[in-house]
């Protein structure tokens, strides 16, 4: 099992999948947009719904290279201040936490939360 960066792993993408085909173990890749898109998701951060549903209303290509990109700077701003604030260098305590944390893995797809629970 993996979880990887959706943005950051694409490039790899072909290698891991020819490496999937040719194995015969049970493999599963789980490829979010990004971190920041799964805290997001999460409802760590209360934001509001239209943001995750219709990214492409606020994600101004002119402005952002990518949704990741969105997303981290949408995260970053948000939480600027307070014990919330979001780094993409270095993950706060207060995302640490264990309900945060079942938060975020409350998003993950079924067949990975089994495997973590």
């Amino acid at each position: 099992m993996a979880i990887v960066d959706g943005a950051a792993f694409g490039p790899e993408i072909e290698e891991c999948m020819s490496m999937m085909v040719g194995s015969d173990k049970k493999i599963s890749v789980f490829v979010p947009e990004s971190f920041e898109y799964l805290i997001l998701k999460s409802g760590v951060i209360e934001i509001p719904k239209s943001i995750m549903e219709e990214t492409w209303n606020y994600a101004d290509s002119v402005k952002y290279f990518s949704w990741e990109e969105f997303y981290t700077h949408y995260l970053a701003d948000l939480t600027k201040n307070g014990i919330r604030k979001y780094s993409k260098a270095r993950l706060g305590e207060y995302y640490k936490t264990a309900g945060n944390v079942d938060k975020v893995v409350s998003v993950l797809p079924k067949c990975i939360r089994d495997v973590i629970h």
